[in-house]
């Protein structure tokens, strides 16, 4: 996530695919982050990872898009991964955080809106 943003900022590559490709990836940190803190539910854990390896997929796919120039994120990504990811936003609670809490005490964490916000950045 950060070096797509940083690539992107830097304008060597297509500002915008990279952008995307920081978003998308900037997703599944969320739900990893999350997952991470799963500790009673086997089965939950599980299905947030085999999203996260449907994802890896999908990241390996945009990345070999940029490389040819051929990115389009609607079509890499299907609707299915989005329903699955909204799902699964939808079964954590406010116990969840969305990142490593390293400011001690200030408010770090990502709710639905921050992954709704980029599925909209990407055009879902």
């Amino acid at each position: 996530m950060g070096a797509a943003k940083s690539l992107a900022m830097s304008g060597k590559t297509s500002k915008q695919q990279l952008g995307q490709l920081g978003d998308y990836a900037g997703i599944c940190k969320i739900v990893g982050y999350k997952a991470a803190l799963i500790y009673d539910n086997q089965q939950f854990y599980e299905i947030c990872v085999a999203l996260l390896l449907d994802g890896t997929e999908v990241l390996s796919t945009m990345l070999s898009g940029i490389q040819s120039g051929k990115m389009q994120v609607k079509q890499m990504i299907s609707q299915t991964f989005i329903e699955r990811l909204r799902w699964i936003s939808s079964q954590f609670g406010h116990n969840y955080s969305a990142s490593v809490d390293i400011h001690k005490g200030k408010n770090t964490k990502l709710n639905q809106g921050d992954i709704d916000d980029l599925l909209k950045k990407l055009g879902f």
